[in-house]
């Protein structure tokens, strides 16, 4: 990635490295470029740059990395990217080095639920995935899915879902109020808010601001801004909209909003109870959803205080400890056959 990104993906590395820096790791994040100072960068994502446990190194060449890796003598390599992962797994007989790969697929290979028919991964890419799995030290998944099936086959994995993003920020926002991180595929919200007399939708990510009328609700487009002003924007709505499974849930149950997601096998693994749920694609189920909210203040407050509990379980701490935990496990058995080097240096690509 190039820094810094409005990509969510960015954010999550963000954050994971400097959680792991706060528990004691020495993390060498690359990228591909950096634009600025580093602190500038943190400040916009709302966080403080940890001068002593994050070095950010931009490399616009991935055989760049080796040679890095080799004279640190790094003890991990931890990616998300499949090209990475690949590139880290081919070259290993050069940098002996352990490679952990970052799965967010579900059922080995859906980006999506196998159920919704989107997001189903080509022969090519199956094929990728399968040499990552069988070939890599260690396995973090992002879905119960997925370790499930590779903890079958014997892979050392770790089951940790995203980190949530904030907790000082609290949603404000009453029943009618309704609040949807994304632009892409809001015609459905749209739809489902027509039916639905009296709501107040605000959607993020807009090319230009502006209000509209449908139905007999009021819709308001935001321009896309920095994530800290998406948390502090997103706080004024009291319910919180996702239409697939995604980071968003994980701002969501942050701010303590009742969340409204697709009933599919990843969100109720998520959610568990703790969501009003509705047929996935149906701006039907979706606009009773949201008139059940509307009108159950008891249901309304109900889910507020479940996603306060949910966030609770997945803090930036809680998931910086279990995953040093499992990386000095996967460092100290090392590389198959090789044994591992003595300096703890984790590249996040």
């Amino acid at each position: 990635m190039d820094l810094p990104s409005p990509k969510a993906h960015a954010l999550q590395i963000i954050e994971t490295s400097t959680a792991l820096a706060h528990v004691g790791v020495k993390v060498c994040l690359v990228v591909s470029s950096i634009k600025g100072q580093p602190e500038e960068i943190w400040e916009g994502y709302g966080l403080v740059f940890p001068h002593d446990g994050v070095e950010i190194i931009p490399l616009a060449k991935k055989r760049q990395a080796l040679p890095l890796m080799i004279y640190r003598k790094a003890h991990l390599a931890y990616t998300r990217s499949t090209r990475w992962a690949r590139f880290l797994l081919n070259s290993k007989w050069l940098h002996f080095t352990p490679v952990v790969f970052e799965t967010h697929r579900k059922f080995l290979y859906h980006r999506r639920d196998p159920e919704t028919g989107l997001g189903r991964a080509k022969v090519k890419e199956i094929t990728r995935l399968e040499s990552i799995f069988n070939r890599a030290e260690g396995i973090v998944c992002s879905h119960g899915s997925t370790w499930e099936r590779l903890r079958a086959r014997g892979v050392k994995t770790l089951l940790l879902w995203y980190g949530w993003t904030r907790g000082n920020v609290k949603s404000q926002g009453p029943s009618w109020k309704v609040g949807y991180a994304g632009y892409k595929e809001k015609d459905l919200l749209l739809k489902a808010v027509e039916l639905v007399p009296g709501l107040e939708l605000h959607l993020f990510g807009s090319s230009q601001e502006k209000e509209a009328v449908v139905g007999k609700s009021r819709v308001i487009f935001h321009l896309f801004m920095p994530h800290r002003e998406l948390m502090d924007s997103l706080s004024q709505t009291g319910v919180m909209v996702s239409l697939d499974e995604g980071l968003k849930i994980a701002d969501y149950l942050s701010l303590g909003g009742a969340v409204v997601v697709p009933n599919l096998p990843s969100t109720r693994e998520i959610m568990g109870k703790g969501a009003a749920y509705f047929a996935f694609g149906s701006p039907d189920s979706l606009a009773g959803a949201l008139k059940k909210l509307k009108e159950n203040p008891c249901l309304f407050h109900a889910l507020k205080k479940a996603s306060e509990r949910r966030s609770e379980r997945y803090s930036w701490t809680y998931k910086a400890l279990k995953l040093k935990e499992f990386l000095e496990e996967v460092s100290t058995e090392g590389v198959r056959g090789v044994l591992p080097c003595p300096v703890v240096s984790i590249g996040h690509p």
